[in-house]
C-alpha cells in the first residue's frame, strides 16, 4: 500500500533538496546517491529541541545523476529524436520534490519500510524534460550503481529485490516472507525511537534551562 504524502513530508524533503544544492555550491563533489535518514539532519546543532514528527518520515533518495556519477561527466545529450544533427546538453531545471502535482517524488520499498525518491529534473535547449530516473539516463549506468528498480506507480530497491530472490530460493514461503519483512519494519521503528530519545538527551544536555 502507498504511502501518505503530506505536506508537511513534503516540505522536509524539499528542505534536504536545499541542503544538497547548497554542497553543490560549495563545490562539494558527491559521488553517488545521497541517502537521507531521517531525525535530527534538518538540526545537526540542536539548537532547538528535535521534532519527533522528522523521525516518522521516511528516508530519502536525493537522485542527480549526471552529477554523482562519473560517467557523465562529460554531460549527457538529450535523447530526444527532433533535435536532427544537432546536439543539445541537459542541464538541470528543477526536482521532483513535490512543488507541484506533476513533480511528485516516487514511491520505493527496501528492506526497513518506504522510501521516496527525489530525482532532479533536466532541460535542453528546445525545453524537453528528462526526470534523473528515465531508463534512457539509466542505461547509461552500470547496473551496480543502480540502487531501485521503478515500476509504473511503485518501486523497490536492488537491496529488497535480492533479499526477497534469496529466501524465496532457499524454499521461504511468501507468508513467511511477509511476516520477516513487517518485523524488520518494527525493528526500524524501534531504532528511530531509539535515535529520537538519544537526540533530546543531547539536545538537553547542549541546552541546560
Amino acid at each position: 500500500m502507498a504511502m501518505k504524502i503530506t505536506q508537511e513530508l513534503l516540505s522536509c524533503v524539499q528542505q534536504n533538496v536545499k541542503i544538497y544544492e547548497d554542497r553543490l555550491l560549495q563545490g562539494e563533489k558527491v559521488d553517488g546517491p545521497v541517502i537521507v535518514e531521517p531525525g535530527q539532519h534538518l538540526n545537526p546543532d540542536f539548537s532547538s529541541a528535535p521534532n519527533i514528527g522528522d523521525y516518522l518520515h521516511p528516508r530519502v533518495i536525493i537522485w542527480d545523476p549526471l552529477e554523482q556519477h562519473h560517467c557523465f561527466k562529460n554531460g549527457f545529450t538529450c535523447p530526444h529524436y527532433d533535435h536532427g544533427h544537432l546536439t543539445s546538453i541537459l542541464i538541470p531545471c528543477k526536482w521532483k520534490d513535490g512543488k507541484s502535482d506533476r513533480d511528485m517524488p516516487r514511491q520505493i520499498y527496501c528492506v526497513n519500510g518506504p522510501m521516496l525518491l527525489v530525482s532532479r529534473v533536466y532541460q535542453c535547449t528546445q525545453r524537453h524534460e528528462i526526470a534523473g530516473h528515465d531508463p534512457r539516463l539509466l542505461e547509461n549506468i552500470p547496473p551496480g550503481d543502480i540502487k531501485f528498480h521503478l515500476g509504473h506507480k511503485l518501486g523497490f530497491t536492488a537491496e529488497l529485490c535480492s533479499l526477497i530472490f534469496a529466501l524465496a530460493s532457499s524454499g521461504q514461503p511468501f507468508n513467511e516472507i511477509e511476516l520477516f519483512l513487517a518485523q524488520r519494519y518494527l525493528d526500524n521503528f524501534a531504532e528511530r525511537q531509539c535515535r529520537y530519545a538519544r537526540h533530546i538527551t543531547t539536545y538537553l544536555e547542549k541546552n541546560p534551562s
